[in-house]
């Protein structure tokens, strides 16, 4: 079992925090409507993944093992935020709180242990989340909007 940890990459095709912040900045947004605002997320670049994902095929030692796949980092969702607000070069934005968003069976902290990974598999993350995330701008910002943008309607967090 390969237990992977908050994959953030280009191309993504849901609403997540990583994508969503990139998309709000460039946008020009100056607040940012998050759930839980004290959650701490391990975020693995995706790249990374699909390599630990080979490793694992045909890999006997890894047979009936939970393997964790992340990078053993937790980043805050605003310190996410002030990284990209630098890369940008705007102004990091605030984050409030919508009750909205808020998932109610919503971990605090998510922080892989991948040293099973690193010991079986001979794996480890080779994409830090400061490069991860100008690869992530690079894409955004060539390539236009995400396609789940404007999918949702703000005010209600329905689909439109």
């Amino acid at each position: 079992i390969i237990r992977q940890f908050n994959v953030i990459g280009e191309r993504d095709t849901h609403h997540r925090i990583v994508p969503y912040i990139i998309s709000e900045l460039i946008k020009g947004s100056t607040k940012i409507k998050i759930g839980n605002s004290g959650s701490c997320r391990d975020f693995t670049y995706v790249e990374d993944v699909a390599e630990a994902c080979y490793l694992t095929m045909n890999n006997q030692k890894a047979y009936g093992e939970t393997i964790n796949i992340g990078t053993g980092l937790s980043w805050r969702g605003f310190e996410v935020a002030k990284i990209v607000s630098e890369k940008l070069g705007v102004q990091p934005p605030t984050f409030e709180v919508d009750p909205r968003q808020v998932r109610p069976l919503d971990v605090n902290v998510l922080c892989a242990d991948n040293s099973k990974a690193k010991r079986i598999l001979g794996w480890e993350p080779k994409t830090d989340l400061f490069t991860a995330l100008d690869k992530i701008i690079a894409w955004r910002k060539a390539n236009g909007p995400y396609s789940w943008e404007g999918y949702y309607d703000k005010k209600n967090l329905v689909r439109k």
